[in-house]
């Protein structure tokens, strides 16, 4: 996990602790680097990652900023699993998914 993107992720959590009045365009513009991050270290952007991204968006759109830090933390966390660790935990809930390459 880029400790740049994981400063920045602490320091959001910090400020929403105190109100969440004018942070949604800082939380969209942190999801937006964290998947630009992600293609450049991996050359694409798994499907865990991709489906926490957008969960992320998502709660934006319903000024849930808390939670969707939690999940821009969770698709950076989740990206730094083994192959092993990553396909257990997707297919925890995602029991028929078929495994694709994580890794362009």
């Amino acid at each position: 996990m880029s400790n740049k993107l994981q400063d920045r992720l602490i320091d959001l959590g910090e400020k929403l602790s105190k109100g969440y009045e004018s942070y949604q365009e800082e939380v969209l513009l942190l999801i937006s680097d964290v998947r630009k991050d992600l293609i450049a270290r991996f050359g694409m952007i798994a499907p865990w990652e991709s489906e926490e991204l957008d969960l992320a968006e998502n709660y934006v759109g319903a000024n849930f900023l808390k939670a969707s830090l939690l999940a821009v933390y969770t698709a950076l966390v989740v990206s730094e699993y083994s192959d092993e660790e990553y396909w257990v935990g997707y297919r925890y809930t995602h029991k028929d998914v078929n495994k694709v390459p994580r890794r362009a």
